[in-house]
């Protein structure tokens, strides 16, 4: 079994991939309270839409206008710092 912290290799294919797995502390509760609520509601309707359409209404009545800075902070930011830890000019 490869070490997980380095890249994995497809020597078929030439192409590195990076573990970008992110301990889940390093997230605004913000974060886990949106990704929790997205969760709930699309996995548990019958169809996707309609679990969008309740997230969208839960997102409208708990959470703040600029809630989307935090959780793209966390989601974007974190994953690209955790990738970069892996080359070596980082």
């Amino acid at each position: 079994m490869k070490d997980l912290n380095s890249s994995i290799t497809n020597d078929n294919q030439g192409i590195d991939l990076l573990p970008a797995d992110i301990d889940l502390s390093r997230f605004d509760p913000l974060t886990i309270k949106v990704l929790n609520a997205l969760a709930k509601n699309v996995l548990s309707a019958e169809k996707p839409l309609a679990g969008y359409m309740e997230f969208s209404r839960w997102a409208e009545q708990n959470l703040s206008s600029d809630f989307d800075e935090t959780v793209m902070a966390d989601l974007i930011d974190n994953a690209i710092d955790t990738c970069c830890r892996f080359y070596p000019w980082h």
